[in-house]
């Protein structure tokens, strides 16, 4: 069944050592939990006991991620096939649980909408309590009733979650939330909230446990990088926290995304010139050649400002 709208599809395991699929022609095949890759894609699990799965209908719990920065006519568009894939799996499964969740859910202007449109779904969740899904799972089979609990903001970064790495070699860590930007188009700093910068020793701590259990390559991630450190206490910038990740011993490669033209310093540049382990590689939005465009995409730059950047980035 084509579910094009849902970003990513998790289930919660089963106590079977065992998953039997039975296809519409009656033929049955049985494969080991252990070893069943073919079903599960390898993403960071929201909460013990989470797995991924490519395959919503095979498992008792699932749910789905929602991620939509654009109009009113795609959100109810997706709302409304999200929802049918929701009732179509009840069917199927009446004490199926479900949960949605995700940038959609967070949006003010839709969340009784949301509310209203997934009456089938057990639990909804936004973007600022994506730790508590364990919590809101327990809650939801111990009353038998639907859970709802988007938050209008948070300020709060949680630490040391656990997660799963999708490569032994390599992770992406993220450095920052939220997004003080307001570019005309985009929905993040209303779903996301404002910037909230991760404290450098939870960041470089993080990354040493990595390195001593084999991650070689990391990337810096953040709506835009080029901005950390400005509302800590402390404030650090991303140049000196970049210069203190390629400092690490065993580290041998360093990413980061995403910068924001608008924000990126010569500090930065010479960082990147001078430690032979951080990639010459960056990620640097355009979004229009027309300064005109610019100015109405709220970017706060022109094209020549742009191009400065690259001149100074290729010297």
């Amino acid at each position: 069944k084509e579910i094009g709208a849902i970003d990513e599809c998790m289930a919660l395991e089963s106590e079977a050592q065992t998953l039997t699929l039975i296809g519409k022609d009656g033929t049955s095949e049985t494969i080991p939990l252990s070893s069943s890759a073919d079903y599960r894609r390898s993403v960071q699990p929201p909460a013990e006991g989470w797995i991924p799965a490519d395959n919503a209908w095979y498992w008792p719990k699932s749910l789905f991620t929602k991620t939509d920065l654009s109009r009113e006519a795609e959100i109810s568009y997706s709302n409304d096939l999200l929802n049918q894939v929701i009732d179509d799996l009840r069917c199927m499964d009446p004490d199926k649980i479900t949960a949605v969740c995700g940038c959609m859910m967070q949006e003010k202007s839709n969340v009784e909408k949301i509310r209203r449109s997934f009456n089938v779904a057990d639990i909804i969740f936004g973007t600022h309590n994506m730790h508590m899904l364990a919590e809101l799972l327990y809650k939801r089979i111990m009353t038998g009733r639907a859970v709802s609990d988007i938050r209008e903001n948070s300020i709060t970064i949680v630490e040391d979650m656990p997660f799963e790495r999708k490569f032994p070699f390599k992770m992406g860590v993220n450095i920052m939330y939220g997004c003080n930007n307001f570019c005309t188009y985009c929905i993040v700093p209303y779903v996301r909230g404002r910037e909230r910068s991760r404290k450098p020793e939870e960041i470089l701590s993080e990354i040493r446990n990595a390195v001593s259990d084999g991650v070689v390559e990391v990337m810096l991630l953040g709506q835009n990088v080029n901005s950390y450190g400005k509302n800590l206490p402390e404030p650090v910038s991303f140049a000196e926290l970049l210069a203190r990740t390629a400092e690490i011993e065993g580290l041998s490669r360093v990413r980061f995304m995403t910068s924001h033209p608008k924000d990126m310093s010569d500090e930065l540049i010479e960082t990147m010139a001078k430690y032979p382990n951080i990639c010459r590689h960056v990620h640097l939005p355009l979004q229009s050649g027309s300064d005109r465009i610019l100015k109405a995409m709220n970017r706060h730059y022109t094209r020549a400002d742009y191009m400065l950047l690259v001149q100074k980035l290729r010297a």
